[in-house]
């Protein structure tokens, strides 16, 4: 049960990071 809160929170973390960087690049190209 643990694992799969654990990877769960994982998968939350690269959305966030990418979402990040998508908005970092956006505003370089601004």
């Amino acid at each position: 049960g643990f694992r799969r809160i654990f990877s769960r929170f994982e998968k939350l973390d690269v959305m966030f990071i990418a979402f990040i960087n998508f908005a970092l690049i956006v505003e370089g190209l601004r």
